[in-house]
């Protein structure tokens, strides 16, 4: 029905000649009219109270924003109604959104549009969420300056698709939080939008420690928990060990002695990995299964406490339930054990139960087992015990085996069978490493090269291969190349052929005296007695030539306690006998 509306009747002309009949109409209408209008007021007065049934909106002009709760309250009605149609439902939310004309009006019908997804059967819920995220993204765009609504607007990114579809659009609503009680949804927006599949890229974000400190603060529990180890985790890829160590162990005292054994197991493993194996143990010793207790004894070994890893050993090699533990358990037992017998009989016993499970894939590295068993045999059993494993995929036992055989084969034949090797095991660069030091041995320095540009060609890349480049280029007397290679390279423990070498290429300029440092560096770090003797000697050498004579005698004395079959260091001391 048309909406009443007050006419303006003309002026009557000055004489009326209307005739009788509807003159008496239009009386009639005007009465009838008013009853009408009588009778409206009336049920308007009445029906004060009455609400319109659900989806009518009243006619005539827009609700003001007051009775937009009223028009809401019918919404969650309908919501808790049975036989209500939910796309009727987001229909209506639709129309109330575009008279939602404030922040909290918005906020409103926002939050019943997440009520209704949670409501929704699957097969309409990403409808629901799609409608959702475009509701909120109009929301946020039409108040920019509202955080609660860029919050909602982020939360409909990553309902829908995880975040993963959007990213920029995520950083975007990120940039717009700044209110401490959106801390933790900051994190996660800043973890998503930095692709968290990629945890350096997760790193690299710009998460303070004071504000990821901040959200530690306002969780408890389990939540606590997990969230400082993920906050040692990040430390740890940006290189911080200490700060690392330092909230893990809170994240280990804050929850007594029940915490996750996801935060035990990446404890011990943290802690084995970055030089404390000895705590890495006790935690180990804390979780349970076979796994953990092989790990324990690793950790145990690693701290120096061989007796009680052998202990572990020991009850592993008859009871484990995994043929690999058991195996582990025999090969560790010989590598440890300084009886001779007792060595033989464990890599016996290890060779027979690796032979009766009929594998070489029973575990990783196992073939460590079978090398150190024939070493400890003669060179023809040796050999027939290798040729008879499988060494398509075992580049260390198809290498033993060269090496084995080499003894009775000629240099070139084994020169091109080690070629050969290279080729079945390219990508293999210990393979490289022991084909340079036999090629060297062998004065082949053209091999050398030629193996050089193989392993290059491979990608093999390693710190011996830059040593052993500086080596042949101080050979060859190019001092200045060779020294570049050898100065770029960090000197670590155990690398005293970097320093050895220095010291040469000084030697050879007749900087005696600083070559003499760099062999007293050498001599620190050099583990083997042979190779501690050339260095002693090289030691000998330049006291000759600084005129040092007290001090020759005791390192020549020296070098051929460390080695005495070293002819050149008995050599030596009967010239100055002589």
């Amino acid at each position: 029905m048309a909406p009443l509306r007050k006419t303006r009747t003309p002026a009557a002309p000055a004489q009326s000649r209307v005739p009788g009949v509807l003159k008496s109409a239009c009386i009639l209408g005007l009465i009838a009219a008013l009853g009408l209008l009588g009778c409206i007021t009336l049920l308007s007065s009445v029906l004060a109270g009455w609400r319109p049934p659900f989806g009518m909106v009243p006619f005539g002009a827009p609700p003001p924003e007051d009775e937009l709760g009223r028009l809401l309250a019918d919404f969650d009605h309908g919501l808790s109604a049975r036989g209500v149609s939910p796309q009727a439902l987001n229909r209506l939310l639709d129309r109330l959104e575009k008279r939602a004309l404030s922040v909290e009006s918005q906020l409103s019908i926002l939050k019943r549009r997440r009520n209704l997804i949670r409501s929704s059967l699957p097969e309409t819920a990403d409808t629901f969420k799609a409608a959702y995220l475009a509701a909120a993204k109009r929301a946020a765009a039409s108040f920019p300056s509202s955080e609660p609504l860029a919050a909602l607007a982020a939360e409909a990114l990553v309902l829908r698709d995880g975040g993963e579809g959007d990213p920029q659009a995520l950083e975007g609503y990120l940039s717009r939080l700044s209110d401490d009680r959106f801390l933790p949804l900051t994190v996660s927006l800043a973890i998503l939008s930095g692709n968290m599949a990629d945890p350096r890229k997760a790193a690299a974000l710009p998460l303070g420690d004071s504000r990821l400190a901040s959200v530690s603060s306002l969780l408890s529990g389990k939540e606590w928990e997990q969230f400082l180890v993920n906050r040692a985790l990040l430390r740890l890829l940006r290189g911080d060990i200490p700060g690392s160590t330092a909230l893990l162990r809170s994240a280990m005292a804050g929850t007594g002695n029940h915490p996750l054994p996801e935060t035990l197991r990446f404890a011990a493993e943290f802690f084995y990995d970055f030089d404390d194996p000895l705590r890495a143990a006790e935690i180990f010793s804390r979780l349970p299964g076979e796994e953990n207790l092989v790990r324990q004894a690793d950790a145990l070994w690693l701290s120096g406490r061989t007796g009680a890893a052998r202990n572990i050993w020991l009850a592993l090699r008859n009871t484990a339930s995994l043929p690999d533990h058991a195996l582990r358990s025999f090969y560790n037992l010989a590598s440890t054990t300084k009886d001779p017998g007792e060595k033989i009989a464990d890599l016996e016993r290890f060779f027979t139960e690796r032979q009766r499970e009929g594998s070489a894939d029973t575990g990783p590295d196992l073939s460590y087992g079978i090398i150190a068993y024939t070493r400890l045999l003669d060179t023809s059993r040796a050999v027939g015990i290798l040729e008879a494993q499988d060494r398509r995929n075992d580049s260390l036992m198809d290498l033993e085996l060269l090496r084995r055989r080499q003894e009775f084969l000629s240099i070139d034949r084994t020169v091109a069978e080690l070629w050969l090797l290279l080729d079945r095991h390219g990508e293999d660069g210990r393979l490289y490493q022991w084909g340079a030091y036999y090629f060297d041995r062998q004065k082949r320095y053209q091999e050398t090269a030629f193996l050089f540009q193989t392993a290059a060609f491979n990608h093999i890349d390693e710190s011996w291969m830059r040593l052993n480049n500086a080596i042949r280029h101080i050979r060859e007397g190019r001092l200045d190349e060779g020294e570049l290679i050898l100065r770029n390279m960090p000197i670590q423990t155990g690398a005293w052929q970097i320093s050895a070498n220095i010291g040469r290429v000084l030697e050879a300029r007749r900087s005696y005296a600083a070559a003499l440092e760099y062999y007293e560096i050498a001599a620190s770090l050099v583990k083997n007695n042979k190779n501690a003797a050339l260095v002693q000697l090289r030691i000998a050498r330049c006291l000759r030539a600084l005129d040092r004579p007290a001090g020759i005698r005791r390192v020549l004395e020296y070098a051929a306690a460390l080695d005495p079959e070293n002819l050149t260091v008995r050599l030596e001391l009967r010239r100055l006998e002589g």
